[in-house]
């Protein structure tokens, strides 16, 4: 992304203190005074027209100054095609909650989950039995981007876009014609839960936690938790490549999956396996297996054995993020290398899972490491790309959950929801 010394002042005061100093003392004395009158000056501009004015036109003439040479014609986007959602279906107001799921599934996932042990050396062997099985039983990965937004034309919000539109969504869209792009808002998620029940992949009761019914009582699961359910949901039902919606894309993705590549794996810098970014054919029983631990643990994991505790709907932050990426990655260590830890955050040696499924997987799966916002696998380092701009994704009221989750747990009001 190409950010001006406008859109933030603090990285022109950054770059003009390391400017060389003049040779004359008095010289560089009133220059730095001048400097540090410029950057304060800046900041209060910036701050007070931010909550004084308009910030949608403040963010138009910065886009259109940063991005005047790049814009291009809208293509238009399709919409989704999960069906409408139907509230007299999926709520069963009459039928208490019950504590536990489906006893097949239950059944199923204690064979999917074998007790925890440690990562005792850096060797990664590919399991290639499932290696085999995504070449020989999985359909072609098909030319579908997912993206989960509550307004499904949040790119038409600002005209010109905002670079943090322009940068993905659109920039995706130019350099990937021949690819469908779905914003799936909140009622498509509804629909694809309800789906997943009448399928029995989750049970009616993990239903109605995850999508209420509207009301204060029963408002349904937090979007965090029903937004990671149905990432896994839309790799088993329809697959494709789901991306979060702040991330930068301008790779031309028809390169990255070639005629026999059935998934991909993201590794975030040297951390973990990501699960911001997801991609595979339809009907891969990775998925299924990461959904059915996902059920489990919201089912069973609260006081007793029964379902997670909440407040108005929502459960603790340390109860959402485990349901994410640590079964994410539970998961794709045991699929893909056969090893059974369990990983909350970490994955260890996780360079040498890397190198393994570049020597011995690419042929099937597609291989990417995060470095940075402006270079990962859905991103090839650009001119003037700058870091992620949370004023800018806050116009979308797009923002960091666990303090919301926190406060919310904290709140009285919400004690006996």
């Amino acid at each position: 992304r190409i950010e001006t010394p406008t859109m933030n002042p603090i990285i022109l005061c950054h770059k003009q203190e390391r400017t060389p100093p003049p040779s004359s003392f008095y010289t560089r004395t009133s220059q730095i005074f001048i400097i540090r009158l410029t950057c304060i000056a800046s900041l209060v501009l910036v701050f007070v027209g931010f909550y004084f004015s308009n910030p949608v036109a403040y963010y138009q003439s910065a886009a259109n100054d940063a991005n005047k040479d790049i814009n291009f014609p809208f293509r238009g986007l399709e919409v989704s095609h999960l069906p409408p959602v139907d509230i007299k279906y999926y709520h069963h107001r009459d039928r208490p909650l019950v504590t536990s799921m489906d006893p097949t599934l239950e059944s199923s996932i204690a064979k999917e989950e074998p007790k925890s042990s440690s990562i005792q050396n850096s060797t990664y062997n590919l399991n290639q039995k499932y290696l085999a099985y995504l070449q020989n039983r999985l359909t072609p990965f098909p030319k579908k981007l997912h993206i989960l937004f509550p307004h499904k034309e949040y790119y038409r919000a600002v005209d010109p876009p905002l670079p943090f539109v322009q940068h993905s969504i659109l920039r995706f869209i130019e350099r990937n014609p021949n690819w469908n792009v779905t914003v799936h808002d909140d009622p498509d998620v509804d629909a694809l839960i309800a789906r997943a029940a009448r399928d029995e992949i989750i049970s009616l009761e993990e239903r109605d936690i995850l999508v209420g019914n509207g009301s204060d009582s029963f408002p349904g699961a937090h979007p965090v938790e029903r937004g990671d359910l149905a990432r896994m949901l839309l790799m088993w039902y329809e697959g494709g490549m789901y991306v979060d919606v702040d991330s930068l894309i301008n790779r031309n993705f028809d390169e990255v999956f070639t005629a026999n590549i059935k998934m991909c794996i993201s590794i975030y810098d040297t951390d973990n396996f990501s699960q911001s970014i997801v991609c595979s054919s339809p009907k891969n029983k990775l998925f299924l297996q990461i959904i059915r631990a996902m059920s489990n643990k919201r089912m069973t994991g609260g006081p007793n054995g029964g379902p997670l505790e909440r407040r108005g709907g929502w459960a603790k932050g340390g109860d959402l993020f485990s349901m994410g990426p640590p079964i994410y990655n539970r998961f794709v260590l045991r699929r893909l290398f056969g090893k059974v830890d369990y990983v909350r955050g970490y994955v260890p040696h996780i360079e040498e899972a890397k190198k393994a499924l570049l020597e011995g997987a690419t042929d099937t799966i597609a291989v990417g490491q995060w470095k940075s916002r402006c270079e990962s696998f859905l991103v090839e380092p650009f001119e003037g790309c700058w870091y992620l701009n949370r004023t800018e994704l806050a116009m979308y009221n797009i923002s960091r959950w666990g303090t919301a989750v926190q406060e919310r747990w904290n709140d009285p009001a919400f004690i006996s929801k």
